[in-house]
């Protein structure tokens, strides 16, 4: 059953003829309708026939009840597409009622979230990448377009972001960060060998702070989300031969979001 909308205008009910004016000399026309004979003689039908003519009217009146409110509620020709009913709607709980009757399922639409929908109409063709963890950011293509490199909090005994590498060809992951302390901000160096991020994996206190985010979370505590400027954050730089790490600033201090030049130099 779908849901009911208003009627337009360019679709009729019912409408009521004029009465007819009587000819000269004659009887009138809605004599001859109401009382079955010219001469005025009672009709022969049943007593109760206007009573199959108002239900007659109220069939014909629901054909209408499903007429789109405009034009471009009208599917495409030839779609063989039907608008259904608003979740929640009246409609909708009749229509759900009777399925329930009649043990049969009809698969709800999907709930889209209203994120969806505004970023729908900026990008087209998205494709999610990334499928793993609590949460995943900071992806950036390789120069030859064959390899992102993104963070990531998926490591069972750290809550912060780790780095990952991903083959867009296999969809191969491999985690470049050594697994223990903070990370961000990953860039692949044009020779497609070496990424350059920000970690906090020298500070000695690395393990306790994850330890202690750790016990907050299974506390059911949380707080806002902000971004945690560490002052233990230092450049390093993976080479994908080796595995080796290298070390590139030694400072107190934000460290971070660097990138290689186009060159690599």
């Amino acid at each position: 059953m779908r849901g009911c909308v208003d009627q337009p205008s360019s679709y009729p009910l019912l409408h009521r003829q004029p009465p007819t004016e009587p000819e000269s000399g004659g009887p009138s026309s809605d004599r001859v309708e109401r009382c079955g004979d010219p001469k005025g003689r009672p009709s022969k039908q049943p007593r109760f026939g206007w009573l199959v003519g108002l239900a007659a009217a109220i069939v014909v009146v629901g054909q209408f009840d499903n007429v789109p409110a405009d034009a471009s509620d009208y599917p495409p020709p030839g779609s063989s597409a039907v608008a259904e009913p608003p979740v929640g709607s009246s409609a909708d709980t009749t229509r759900s009622a009777d399925n329930a009757a009649d043990n049969t399922k009809i698969a709800q639409p999907a709930k889209v979230s209203a994120a969806s929908l505004h970023e729908g109409s900026f990008l087209r063709g998205t494709r999610q990448l990334t499928f793993d963890g609590r949460r995943s950011g900071e992806g950036y293509f390789s120069a030859d377009g064959r390899q992102m490199v993104f963070q990531s909090e998926r490591e069972a005994d750290n809550p912060f972001y780790q780095i990952y590498l991903m083959d867009l060809e296999s969809g191969d992951v491999t985690r470049v960060s050594p697994g223990h302390g903070k990370t961000t901000c990953a860039w692949i160096h044009p020779d497609g060998q070496r990424v350059l991020f920000a970690s906090t994996q020298f500070d000695p206190d690395a393990v306790a702070k994850q330890e202690a985010e750790l016990e907050f979370r299974a506390s059911g505590q949380t707080r806002r989300y902000s971004w945690d400027y560490d002052p233990q954050y230092e450049l390093v730089e993976w080479d994908a031969s080796t595995g080796k790490y290298r070390q590139l600033t030694d400072a107190i201090g934000y460290d971070a979001e660097a990138s290689y030049s186009p060159c690599g130099e």
